[in-house]
């Protein structure tokens, strides 16, 4: 009986402690204690990233914005980064590492984060310049080398090939190469995305794929990153040249003349694309201003003597139209109008017959 109600004792004690139990939330770890697990976790051999990431994750959800924790994360990601060889695999980590630096310096930069949490803030920002520097660098610089690489030997050997068969295997090392081009652009972006060169490279190699479409996207992506490259409008302003898209071409070759007046070739092209618009005042004054900076160029002389000569076609007609309605003071108006265009094309046609001796159609 005693020990019956001993038992009943220890079991009624039981059951009024559990309900305390089950309420007790879970004991935070302090911030440097947290911290302090996590570097001890990343920095052991071998490395627990699992292991430290958690902590760090932990550390900032229970206090908030922490630099070092943003730090370190953004190091695993980088590491992991390292350690993949699919290439979206590691775009996806170069992501995450960039995005970890980007917080760590909001956070540096936040007047009510704490500022014992803040006092390496210069040190970590040194490092991630060194991370960032190197793995934008590596990748940029491969990059390049692809596409110098297309240029010297694979399209070449596309454009050599012997037979079907050859062109097929050529086409096809060409493709796979500047995939891995573009994937090295791809990271090299991923790791320093206000960085427009990057950008500028994937269009660089799907216009070397002849794939306008595409190469015009990167090299917008890139433009609205960095406007004042020269380099840059002028492919923008080829892409849409070679889409036929004569109006949005117009648009980056006058902001090319804007940046490089003299150029005669942007000039030149700027004519062509109004030609095709069949707006023949704006081709003519283009090829003007051509003339005015090297009266040399015979294509500049024929093109406004094309337009003097159609212009007498069209007063020719106006001519005959007149003539047969009587209107004869209307009649030699347009008459004078055509024989001072037949003047204008031929003294243009001879200027530029004198200059290209070559050219059978102003002779």
């Amino acid at each position: 009986m005693r020990h019956l109600k001993t038992i009943l004792l220890l079991s009624l004690i039981i059951l009024i402690a559990l309900p305390a139990v089950a309420g007790r939330k879970r004991v935070k770890k302090g911030a440097g204690p947290m911290l302090s697990s996590g570097r001890i976790a990343l920095f052991s051999s071998p490395p627990r990233y699992e292991e430290a990431m958690a902590y760090f994750d932990t550390a900032l959800t229970d206090y908030g914005m922490i630099p070092e924790a943003y730090f370190y994360r953004g190091n695993i990601f980088a590491e992991y980064a390292s350690r993949e060889y699919d290439i979206d695999g590691k775009v996806k980590f170069f992501n995450k590492m960039t995005a970890s630096y980007d917080s760590m310096r909001i956070a540096c930069e936040n007047k009510e984060v704490k500022k014992k949490y803040k006092s390496k803030c210069d040190d970590f920002q040194a490092v991630i310049d060194s991370i960032i520097k190197g793995s934008w660098g590596t990748n940029y610089n491969e990059g390049v080398k692809i596409i110098e690489r297309l240029d010297n030997e694979l399209k070449p050997n596309v454009a050599n090939a012997a037979d079907s068969i050859e062109l097929k295997a050529a086409t096809a090392e060409l493709m796979a190469v500047a995939d891995t081009g573009l994937g090295f652009f791809r990271i090299s972006a991923a790791v320093k995305p206000d960085e427009h060169k990057s950008f500028e490279g994937m269009g660089i190699l799907y216009d070397r794929l002849d794939n306008a479409d595409s190469a015009l996207y990167w090299f917008m992506q890139a433009y609205t990153l960095d406007s004042e490259q020269v380099n840059l409008v002028q492919s923008i302003a080829y892409s849409y040249i070679q889409l036929k898209d004569w109006e949005n071409a117009i648009v980056f070759f006058k902001k090319l003349i804007d940046m490089v007046p003299d150029d005669i070739n942007t000039i030149l092209n700027t004519a062509v694309c109004f030609n095709n618009l069949q707006m023949f005042d704006s081709v003519m004054a283009y090829n003007h201003k051509a003339i005015a900076i090297d009266s040399s160029v015979a294509s500049a002389f024929f093109d406004i003597g094309q337009i003097w000569l159609f212009r007498s076609q069209t007063y020719s007609d106006s001519t005959k139209f007149f003539k047969q309605a009587q209107n004869d003071d209307e009649a030699n108006r347009y008459q004078t109008l055509q024989n001072h265009s037949l003047d204008s094309s031929a003294f243009y046609y001879c200027h530029a017959a004198e200059l290209d001796t070559n050219d059978a159609v102003a002779l």
